[in-house]
């Protein structure tokens, strides 16, 4: 009893802090907008997903508004549970993404608070907990997606909450907890599979401890670690079955929207292959935590293995973690040329690293006074907290309150995210404002053409119609794509550009509808089309 009133005191304190750094990360900027910068293609891609089961598709029929060349709408990748649970919400009450970034906001605090209650454990103290879940919940690239509409944040939270249960089931002797454990990993991987790499970690740092170091938690813990290898063995099983229907489900339909195999570095041109590394260090990398704390950690951890004050089992954890970075790197490194919230399934490495920095504190610092010590961890955590600010504020609005160049952020990674919320400003935030007016004139029946959509469904979920994007007409002339459009059943191009642009659009005589950069052409007064 005691200990359960310590833990909601602690809760209550972390939720309070938590909510404090949600208003200064200026997450209510963007809580009740669609889509926003960077990577609305992934994001209105789970979208349209979500859009088409609210439309009544069965769960193990995942469909997008984005008509293939073969004439299907089908498309899977992640496991869709999300997807379909907020789909039928959505037929219940109305679309909303709202709803959709809360529920994903919701699960990471949800994660880190119930986490914590595993950090107090170990690290014994309230004050670090504190820091360690602050730090956690300030990388930029986490509270970035974190009320977004990608899995990676999900994913995040739900290997927290598989940990909250581990625990309970280890320490606690609660059946529940081995319930819970077997739950939320399996939709933590199921949703996305990279998140694997923080169980292989732990799993590995285990066999390995236990090889060399005389099989001490076999012999405490042998009934309980025979049931969770049981459970995880029966995840693996489930999501093995899950990507052979997702395979056999994207060859079925020949559709090839969503990777669902590995992007190695072998298959990469060197010339690219050096390109994407400097891209990644020099830009990527600081949207996990600030390059210089990345690199000291990792350098920490290196020097820990050294260190006479670290035991086996949490030396096998750091040479597993690293170890899973690199091969994550190196297994998906093409993606690190644009998708940074593949960083988000790192950051277990750093997290880990940092709480055996904080677990170890005062053997690694006895030489210093406490004080001193603890008045270092407070720079360090503000340090920590401008950063993310800093990000967080250049993200959401491009007007940061707070902006240090060559300390947080160099003046062209703040110059890239001005442009990329100008572009928004005055296209697809327009088109999004007006989206309603637009669905009067376009009918539910009417298949459309975006024209200027070079993703498959940004355009084509704001509307909240099906049909084709420039994405299918890579390398089509305008008058091309529109005709092959016309010809497969597209009644209304839509357009957004400058009247010179417009101009220069063939079959534009028929403006069904205008407002500022957005122009909706008629096809069907048209009688040929060629």
């Amino acid at each position: 009893m005691i200990r359960f009133l310590k833990d909601i005191n602690l809760r209550l304190k972390l939720l309070l802090v938590l909510i404090v750094l949600t208003f200064l990360y200026g997450f209510y900027i963007d809580f009740f907008e669609g889509p926003k910068p960077i990577h609305e293609w992934r994001k209105a891609d789970c979208l349209s997903i979500t859009y088409n089961y609210m439309k009544g598709e069965p769960f193990f029929e995942p469909k997008t508004n984005l008509i293939l060349e073969n004439g299907n709408r089908n498309a899977v990748s992640e496991f869709p549970i999300i997807y379909f649970l907020m789909g039928k919400l959505w037929s219940v009450i109305g679309q909303n993404e709202f709803l959709y970034r809360l529920l994903s906001f919701v699960l990471l605090l949800l994660g880190i608070i119930l986490f914590a209650t595993v950090v107090q454990y170990y690290l014994k103290s309230q004050k670090y907990t504190i820091i360690y879940s602050v730090f956690m919940f300030s990388s930029p690239i986490l509270i970035g997606y974190a009320h977004n509409f990608i899995p990676n944040p999900i994913s995040f939270a739900l290997n927290l909450i598989a940990g909250f249960f581990v625990f309970q089931f280890l320490q606690n002797n609660k059946l529940y907890g081995l319930i819970g454990f077997f739950v939320f990993s399996t939709l933590a991987i199921l949703i996305k599979i990279t998140s694997i790499l923080v169980f292989m970690s732990f799993i590995g740092a285990f066999i390995f401890y236990e090889l060399f170091d005389n099989n001490y938690f076999w012999r405490k813990y042998k009934i309980k670690i025979s049931l969770l290898s049981g459970s995880f063995i029966l995840t693996l099983a489930l999501v093995a079955a899950w990507y052979y229907y997702a395979i056999y489900y994207n060859t079925k339909y020949d559709s090839h929207l969503f990777s669902t195999t590995i992007r190695p570095i072998w298959e990469i041109p060197a010339e690219k292959r050096n390109e994407i590394f400097w891209h990644i260090i020099n830009t990527m990398i600081n949207y996990a935590y600030h390059r210089v704390i990345v690199f000291a950690l990792i350098i920490f951890g290196v020097v820990a293995l050294f260190s006479r004050s670290i035991n086996a089992f949490l030396k096998w954890l750091i040479v597993m973690s690293i170890g899973a970075l690199f091969s994550y790197l190196i297994l998906w490194y093409w993606v690190f040329d644009v998708h940074d919230y593949y960083l988000i399934e790192i950051l277990f490495v750093f997290n880990v690293l940092f709480f055996i920095f904080l677990y170890k504190i005062n053997s690694f610092f006895s030489f210093l006074d406490l004080k001193k010590i603890n008045l270092a961890l407070y720079f360090f955590i503000i340090f920590v907290v401008l950063h993310a600010y800093t990000c967080s504020w250049v993200r959401f609005s491009a007007n940061p309150k707070l902006i240090v160049n060559n300390i947080f952020l160099k003046k062209r990674d703040i110059d890239t995210w001005r442009w990329f919320n100008y572009d928004y400003g005055i296209n697809l935030k327009t088109l999004q404002s007006k989206s309603d007016e637009i669905k009067k004139i376009i009918q539910p029946s009417d298949t459309i053409l975006c024209l200027r959509d070079y993703s498959p469904n940004v355009h084509l979920y704001t509307l909240g119609r099906i049909g084709y994007s420039k994405f299918l007409y890579n390398g089509f002339s305008d008058r091309e794509a529109i005709v092959d459009a016309y010809k497969r059943g597209a009644r209304y191009v839509v357009f957004l550009g400058s009247e010179e642009e417009r101009a220069k659009i063939p079959y534009s005589d028929y403006v069904a509808y205008q407002y500022e950069r957005i122009y909706i052409f008629d096809l069907k007064p048209y009688k040929k089309i060629q």
